[in-house]
């Protein structure tokens, strides 16, 4: 007979409200009352626009938000200081993947499935590559949430992941500032 696993669903709940309360301050014009009132305060502007460039659920925000104050903010400026922001909410998920998420997981697979990604993990190429590819994904479209899982599964110590996100989300935000200056 089968065993049943005993699975928590906070984390997926936690990501649909993140979504809902996302959802309705786009539709209630928030990002443009936001950036109309924060035209005094361009550094802090900035940096809780970064904050915002972590996550799936916030990323159209801070895509509008970086784009309306590339017009206004130095970019060298709104990069470093919004990758400032978006690297503190990063190292703060890191945190939680570390902490929550492994038990999730060791419920979630079975005790041979987490052996074999043990192993596989313990091989040099992949135990580079993984965490090549989790840098990879910070400045991307894709959700800092991958690229830090990986980075997470190879025990990378957060020292060294620290300026890791710092610059590649100074990257993806001077892209999103280049694509928004040509429109």
């Amino acid at each position: 007979m089968l065993k049943r696993r005993k699975f928590t669903h906070e984390h997926f709940v936690v990501v649909i409200s993140c979504v809902a309360v996302s959802f309705l301050l786009i539709k209630g014009g928030t990002p443009q009352l936001l950036l109309n009132a924060s035209a005094q305060f361009q550094i802090l502007s900035s940096f809780i626009a970064g904050m915002f460039f972590t996550s799936l659920v916030t990323m159209p925000f801070a895509y509008a938000a970086i784009g309306g104050l590339s017009g206004t903010v130095p970019i060298v400026t709104l990069a470093l200081v919004g990758s400032a922001g978006a690297t503190m909410v990063d190292m703060f998920m890191l945190s939680i993947v570390e902490e929550g998420v492994d038990a999730e997981i060791e419920q979630a697979l079975s005790k041979n499935v987490r052996h074999r990604i043990e192993v596989a993990l313990s091989h040099p190429f992949l135990h580079w590559l993984v965490p090549i590819v989790g840098a990879l994904i910070i400045p991307s479209p894709l959700p800092d949430e991958i690229g830090l899982a990986l980075m997470g599964l190879t025990k990378m110590k957060p020292i060294y992941v620290a300026p890791i996100c710092f610059i590649m989300n100074a990257i993806g935000i001077f892209a999103i500032v280049w694509v928004a200056q040509m429109f």
